[in-house]
């Protein structure tokens, strides 16, 4: 059976937003005059600020690619441009993916990470293929888009996960229920990387009072043999390298 659940969580502004559209709007008044309304640079710097701005939860289980990114470019208000390298079996591949308060920015990280295809933003349209395929200047654009969204996010969120304090007193209960409890308490989901997520159902203890959200999650990662990292308003937990 096909599900899909694609919840608008929270739209407008927010703290991540505002920063990343105050970097592009800086990057812009250092390049000189401000951007014609109609020009294709402020046409695309919309679009990318719909996609870092709004916030949505996805529950997505067996769904159809080509289906959520439909939704996906829907919920940006933007255009959905597929490369014709694109094969009809890769659009209906069926996607399982859960993120929580994510940016579409976020769901389209993920949703993209462990494939070989690219997304990237021109003008008012999103659009996806082979890497190979995708003009180099759409595809050099993005990269210093994504870069600079990640950097910003980065800078944001780590003071306040070392500020954000939580008791926890588990034992005997899943990794993966125990992460996604500390993850929220920030707002943050959990992705994990696949040679990690046979941990997922590892059974873990840990009782720690009024602790920072970064050592609980080194104590939890590291009983598990785990690490864990930032990524697109995720957690990443990865197996620990030797």
């Amino acid at each position: 059976m096909k599900t899909s659940l694609l919840v608008l969580a929270v739209m407008g502004w927010c703290g991540f937003a505002a920063r990343v559209l105050a970097e592009e709007q800086a990057g812009d008044a250092e390049k000189g005059a401000p951007l014609p309304p109609g020009s294709s640079t402020s046409k695309e710097a919309s679009t990318r600020k719909a996609i870092t701005t709004g916030k949505l939860s996805v529950d997505l289980q067996e769904v159809p690619f080509q289906e959520v990114l439909e939704m996906l470019a829907s919920q940006a208000r933007a255009g959905l441009g597929l490369d014709g390298h694109i094969t009809a079996e890769t659009l209906r591949r069926p996607i399982t993916l859960k993120l929580n308060h994510s940016s579409i920015y976020a769901v389209l990280h993920w949703l993209f990470r462990k494939r070989d295809l690219a997304w990237a933003v021109d003008g008012i349209e999103i659009v996806v293929g082979p890497p190979e395929f995708i003009d180099a200047d759409i595809r050099n654009r993005q990269i210093e888009f994504v870069t600079r969204t990640e950097e910003t996010w980065r800078d944001l969120v780590r003071p306040k996960l070392n500020e954000t304090r939580m008791s926890v007193d588990v034992a005997d209960v899943p990794l993966g229920e125990v992460l996604d409890l500390v993850a929220g308490h920030a707002d943050l989901s959990v992705v994990w990387e696949n040679n990690a997520e046979p941990n997922r159902s590892r059974r873990v203890s840990l009782k720690a009072d009024e602790t920072a959200i970064p050592q609980i999650l080194d104590k939890l990662a590291a009983e598990a043999g785990l690490t864990w990292s930032l990524e697109a308003e995720a957690v990443l937990m990865s197996v620990a390298k030797p």
